[in-house]
This record gives C-alpha cells, structure tokens and sequence, in this order.
C-alpha cells in the first residue's frame, strides 16, 4: 500500500508545487529563497521516485528492502518542507491553505504507512 501512495504523491507533486509557487508573492532576484525550496522539493521528489523503484526492484532481498524502505522514508520527510513553506506565504496574502494541510496529511499518512511496514521487515529478521 504505501509504494502504490508513494506513487500517487510523485504523481500529484509537480501539479501542487507548480500551482502553490504561482500564488506565492515574487521578489525581484535570481535566487530567491522560494526558487530554492522549488528546486529543492523537486529533486527530494525525484530521489523519493528514484526510492521507490529500488524499493520495488528489492522486495525479494531483506537487507537492500530495509535500506530503501529508510530512504523512501527520509525522502517522504524531506518533502514536508515545501507545504508548510507555501502554506505560510500564501496564507500570508489571504489565500487558503487547505491544499497544503492536506498535502501534509497525505505526507505524514504515508510516512506512517512506510515507518509501519519497515518495522514488520525489523520484526521479520
């Protein structure tokens, strides 16, 4: 359950982040501190992809499952970030953040799903 919702989040991140980052307000500059938090999110999203097929290529082998099962984990970690960035700005000018809240939900229910099935695999040794 939790690699197929790993792969719902891969699927919906870009749609959210690009439709977070157009509401946020701009700074004139180069590198703006939301330019890096974009980029930022989106590599963590491709490592959580990258993740999360290791993780599907391994599941016959405990040692390497284990391993990719902590990374997925902190990749799914590294993403909170970016909802709980965009919420504060885009609160900030009045707009809802509902998207983010559930963007954070969905994070943390999935991180809980993975932290659950990576202890069955510590259990199974």
């Amino acid at each position: 359950k939790a690699i197929f919702f790993n792969v719902l989040i891969t699927l919906a991140w870009i749609p959210y982040s690009m439709q977070r980052w157009l509401q946020m307000p701009y700074v004139e500059g180069v590198w703006t501190s939301e330019i890096i938090i974009i980029f930022t999110a989106f590599f963590i999203a491709v490592g959580l992809t990258i993740s999360n097929t290791l993780l599907l290529f391994s599941l016959r082998s405990l040692k390497y499952k284990r391993f990719f099962a902590k990374l997925t984990m902190l990749h799914l970690a590294g993403l909170f970030i970016y909802p709980i960035y965009a919420g504060m700005t885009v609160s900030w000018l009045g707009a809802s953040v509902w998207v983010d809240v559930l963007a954070i939900v969905i994070l943390y229910g999935n991180l809980w799903l993975m932290n659950r099935a990576y202890q069955k695999m510590l259990l199974a040794e």
